[in-house]
């Protein structure tokens, strides 16, 4: 397992296989990070917290119920979720986040 710290409470986890590897960030749940197999990383100006493929839950953009006084792409983007399962194989990986209960969620 690699995990590289990034920020105050951030980890990056990345999976690799026969395929390539991807990058996510564990706060939002965020892919930073794919290169497929003997290729170049495929998403590109990455800064923390910014960029990348964001998990957009249980909206996308300004539509959440205040309209744009609500966060952008719903109130997981900025939570901090805990890796609970990771599995790296030959054809095939698997990462599982679990974001903590409380009010908002």
């Amino acid at each position: 397992m690699i995990l590289r710290m990034i920020a105050l409470f951030a980890a990056i986890a990345t999976l690799t296989n026969l395929f390539g590897s991807v990058s996510i960030d564990t706060v939002g749940a965020r892919v930073v990070s794919y290169v497929p197999a003997h290729g170049r990383e495929t998403l590109a100006d990455l800064s923390p917290g910014y960029g990348g493929i964001p998990l957009c839950w249980p909206w996308f953009k300004f539509n959440g119920p205040k309209g744009m006084d609500s966060p952008k792409h719903g109130i997981v983007r900025n939570r901090e979720f805990e890796i609970v399962e990771r599995k790296d194989g030959d054809t095939s990986s698997r990462l599982v986040l679990k974001l903590a209960s409380d009010f908002a969620t």
